[in-house]
């Protein structure tokens, strides 16, 4: 157990681009999620989100829908035909957890800001006209 304990705080603190997804699933596996989303910080990519988010939108939904859309905001600030697509994807997972926490009004207000800001980006809003 204390090998385990040291083990899992060395893989943490320097995760490495390649084990991450790996470290991710063991915290998950081990029902660390507090950890798992320690790990992930403020721009997770949407691999990695979609990983946690089984576990995270019963446990913390609140905290994930708001994870989705910060990291849905910097994707659309890329402008970037490919970084809306995956701004779409946070966007639907953010849906889904503000569904489950009861927060679709700030869901809504957010889509509504987002679309004003962001009015001038035509595939941006074709895209976010899809969905819905």
């Amino acid at each position: 157990p204390a090998l385990r304990a040291e083990l899992l705080t060395a893989m943490s603190e320097r995760p490495g681009y390649l084990w991450r997804g790996h470290i991710l699933q063991i915290f998950l596996a081990e029902g660390m999620l507090d950890r798992a989303l320690a790990l992930l910080g403020r721009e997770p990519s949407l691999h990695e989100l979609e990983m946690v988010m089984p576990q995270a939108i019963e446990q913390q939904p609140a905290e994930m829908m708001r994870l989705c859309l910060r990291s849905a905001e910097q994707q659309v600030r890329l402008a970037k035909a490919a970084a809306y697509e995956e701004a779409i994807g946070y966007l639907t997972h953010a849906r889904a957890a503000a569904e489950r926490a009861g927060l679709m009004d700030e869901w809504a207000a957010f889509v509504a800001r987002l679309r004003e800001a962001h009015a001038r980006k035509r595939t941006f809003i074709s895209l976010l006209n899809r969905l819905g």
